[in-house]
Formats: C-alpha cells, sequence, structure tokens
C-alpha cells in the first residue's frame, strides 16, 4: 500500500506511483483535499498580492498621467523606430539620427551657439564668428549703446544731463553703480550681420563723464557726437589715425607682421614698378592699394618711371616693399578701412610720415646681430667707388646693404660718382663702412627685418626730404 507523506513543507505521494491506473486515481482523488488546496488557496492569495494597480500598466494608453506619460514615449519610441527601420539605420532606437540633431550643441565647458564642427553655418571659423575679425559692418549696421558706472555721491542731478545728452543722440543708456572689478571700457560684440559697440563710462562727482582714452561734458555735444559716430563707422578701436600700430590692435597687428615676414624669393632687381610689387608674396588677406595720389606723383616726378634698382632678393616681404616703395617717394601703412578689413595702403612720402619702418630696431647688441660686421680683416682702398666698397661689403659678410636712394639723392648727392680711400690697416668691415660714408654726409644703420635677419641701410645723416 502506498503512504502518504504529510510534513509540514508538502504534500506527496510515496513511493513511485507504479500500480495499475484505477487505484492511483483514486489514490489522488483522496489525497487533492491534502494536496492540491493548500496551493490553490497560496496562489490566490498570491494573485492579490502582486496584481496591477489602476493607472500603470494595466492601463495601458488611456489610464492617468503615468499611464499617458508612458504611452506617449511608447508612440515615440515606435516612430522613431519605423523611421530608423526606413533609412535603414540600425541600433539607435530611443536616439534621433545625426540629420535630425541640431547644428550647435553644449559639449563640456562649450558654449551654447558654438558649432559642434568648429565652424559657424556661413563658413567662417568660431574664433572668427566670435571676435568679428573678416566680417565687413556698415555704420547703418552698428548699435552703439552706453553703460554708465555711478560712483559715491552721484546724484540725479549729475546724470540727468546725460541722459538727455544721449537721447537726442538716439543712443540707449543704461545707469548702475560701480562694482568691485568695473572699469571704463569700450567693447565690440558681433551679432551675425550687425554688431554692438557698448562703451561703459565712469561718471565721476563733478559730472564729467571718463571713457577710455575720452573725457566728456555734458556740454560736448558736437564732440560726443563725432566720437559715437566714430564708433559706428570702425567699431570699437576707433578710427585708425593718430593711434599706435596704425589702429590695430595686438592680434590683428601681430597676423599682419607675420604675413609680411614671408621670404621674397624671386628676382625683384631690373623689374619695373608694377611688375616688381606683381612678385612680391603678399598676402591676399591685405590687398596692397596704390592711391590716386601715387600715381599722380610717379607721373610727376618720373619721365620714364625707372626699373628696381634694390637686390631685394632674400629679404622679407615687408622690409623689401619698404624699401622698393621708397625708392619712388612712396611708403605703405596699414589701413583699417570701416568694412573691418585690414589693406595695404600706398602714399607720397611727402603726404604721410606714418609708414611702415624701413627695418627694425636691434633686439640684441650690433655685434650680436652682425657678427660678420665686426671681424678683424685686412683693409685697403685707393680711389675706389663707394658703390664698389658696399657691393664687396655685402658679398663678404654675406649682409644685405640697402640705399636710401630717396633721401640721398634729395640731398643732392651722385652715389654713382662718389669715391673713397682707406689706408692700409687690421680693421672690421663696420670701421669701413663709418670711414666711407661719414665724409659724404652719409651714415650707416644696421637694422633687422620681419624675419629678424640683419642689413645695412645707409642713409643721410641728416634726415631730408619730404617736404609738404
Amino acid at each position: 500500500m502506498p503512504r502518504l507523506n504529510r510534513s509540514a513543507a508538502s504534500f506527496r505521494i510515496v513511493p513511485a506511483l507504479r500500480m495499475p491506473g484505477p487505484r492511483r486515481l483514486r489514490l489522488w482523488r483522496s489525497s487533492s483535499a491534502c494536496s492540491v488546496r493548500p496551493v490553490l488557496a497560496l496562489l490566490m492569495v498570491l494573485c492579490v498580492i502582486v496584481q496591477p494597480q489602476p493607472g500603470l500598466a494595466q492601463l495601458g494608453e488611456g489610464g492617468g498621467p503615468v499611464g499617458a506619460a508612458e504611452a506617449a514615449r511608447n508612440r515615440l519610441r515606435r516612430a522613431i523606430e519605423q523611421r530608423n527601420a526606413q533609412n535603414g539605420e540600425r541600433g539607435t532606437r530611443n536616439r534621433p539620427s545625426a540629420a535630425d540633431r541640431p547644428a550647435y550643441e553644449v559639449r563640456g565647458s562649450a558654449r551654447l551657439g558654438r558649432p559642434a564642427t568648429g565652424t559657424s553655418r556661413n563658413g567662417r571659423s568660431a574664433a572668427s564668428s566670435r571676435s568679428g575679425a573678416g566680417r565687413k559692418y556698415a555704420p547703418g549696421k552698428t548699435i552703439v549703446s552706453v553703460e554708465i558706472l555711478t560712483v559715491k555721491m552721484v546724484t540725479g542731478i549729475q546724470l540727468q544731463p546725460w541722459q538727455d545728452v544721449f537721447q537726442k543722440l538716439g543712443v540707449s543708456v543704461r545707469v548702475r553703480q560701480t562694482l568691485l572689478e568695473d572699469k571704463p571700457e569700450v567693447k565690440e560684440i558681433p551679432l551675425g550681420t550687425l554688431r554692438q559697440v557698448k562703451a561703459v563710462g565712469q561718471l565721476q562727482r563733478d559730472g564729467t563723464l571718463f571713457f577710455p582714452g575720452k573725457v566728456f561734458r555734458a556740454s560736448d555735444g558736437p564732440k560726443l557726437k563725432e566720437w559715437i559716430d566714430e564708433l559706428k563707422t570702425y567699431g570699437a578701436q576707433g578710427a585708425p589715425e593718430g593711434q599706435p600700430l596704425w589702429g590695430l590692435d595686438e592680434i590683428q597687428f601681430q597676423a599682419l607682421y607675420t604675413s609680411l615676414a614671408a621670404k621674397v624669393e624671386p628676382r625683384i632687381h631690373g623689374l619695373s614698378f608694377d611688375e616688381a610689387l606683381a612678385r612680391l608674396p603678399l598676402n591676399e588677406k591685405y590687398p596692397l592699394r596704390i592711391s590716386t595720389a601715387s600715381r599722380a606723383w610717379l607721373q610727376q616726378e618720373y619721365e620714364a618711371v625707372p626699373t628696381v634698382r634694390q637686390f631685394l632678393r632674400g629679404m622679407s616681404t615687408g622690409t623689401a616693399l619698404a624699401v622698393l616703395l621708397n625708392d619712388y617717394g612712396l611708403g605703405f601703412r596699414p589701413l583699417r578701412t570701416p568694412e573691418g578689413t585690414i589693406e595695404i595702403a600706398v602714399d607720397p612720402l611727402k603726404q604721410t610720415t606714418d609708414v611702415w619702418p624701413i627695418g627694425w630696431d636691434l633686439k640684441l647688441s650690433r655685434a650680436e646681430t652682425a657678427p660678420a660686421l665686426f671681424e678683424l680683416i685686412p683693409i685697403a682702398l685707393d680711389d675706389a667707388l663707394l658703390v664698389d666698397v658696399l657691393d664687396a661689403v655685402a658679398v663678404k659678410t654675406e649682409i644685405p646693404i640697402l640705399t636710401d636712394h630717396y633721401r640721398i639723392e634729395g640731398s643732392g648727392i651722385d652715389l654713382s660718382r662718389l669715391k673713397v680711400s682707406y689706408p692700409s690697416r687690421k680693421s672690421s668691415w663696420s670701421l669701413l663702412l663709418r670711414a666711407v660714408t661719414n665724409p659724404h654726409k652719409l651714415t650707416r644703420r644696421i637694422r633687422i627685418d620681419e624675419q629678424g635677419q640683419p642689413f645695412v641701410w645707409i642713409t643721410t645723416l641728416v634726415p631730408g626730404r619730404p617736404e609738404r
């Protein structure tokens, strides 16, 4: 006979049911009350405990706010999956494709609005877009605003006249107290095709308004209007006339200086004026503009414009251009235009003195800069042509010797006829150059070009020409 094993944990039949079918069935039926009913009761209790609550999965797409949000997410997920399947894109669930992502995004410490690729939508670099470099602006596209910082003891009596003045000029004004790090400044903010120039000034107790390099009183209406118009035309840097570095900031000047340090490779000597200019490796970013006055000067000064007399191969572009133009009584200077671009403007020396220099001051001593000029060698000259001596020294020292033809000829000196002598002795090339130039009211100066390479500049002892 089989036995029922009734333990606290379970009910089961032992041993294995190997008896005939009818007897097994009767035994199962007789034991169902004690084995199945407790199990069914336990299942019913569990069903009650884990029954889904309304508003969650049981409500599906219409059962409360949580269910609605979940349904919306499901619909969005299915739409994205369907679109990705149509485009052949796999593995992008819950994420839009690259084509649907915005062109501007924040990554790490990047600012909102900076292109992820490093370029703006119009093709300019992000740095150029932020600084405004390379943009062209017209006065009508420049917005000028003023912020007045007040110090202690400043009252509305001092403020009211300034508000009236700026209102007449059509300039918006904001007034606030001076904070710890506030200072007068003029800054420029590019706004797409527009630019905003913000002038921050400090109002003193006596009613004067201070801006960087500018001081105004409420009675200086015309003077203030002229300055506001200048900001509208040239931006925060103002008009370039009379400013250091020709009105360029440090970044603009350094970029121009670097471009003019390019080495002149082609032969310039013997070419015509225009051919020589075309051979110089000038950067297209800084177009060369020869003024009408310069062309008129050449026609007035020469019946036929002579060819280039200087040997400029190997010199930097800036110094070579300055020397070449100087021979024709011309000079160049960087010109920052109202549109924000920079040009190389060529003008007659008689009309301007603010031109690019022919070489720069030495950073080291003369002996350290050009040691070949100070080597002791035996020298002896007897009635030799000065031009031949200069050429020989340039060849021996491998240091270019350039001549200020414009001022020397303007002083009535004909270099081609000058002869020099030097007693036989051991001397340096530098002493020789001094000995052969000073008696003829000439001098030599050691300069460096934009590459830092030395050269000798032969000019007059007393600055001659240009007369206005």
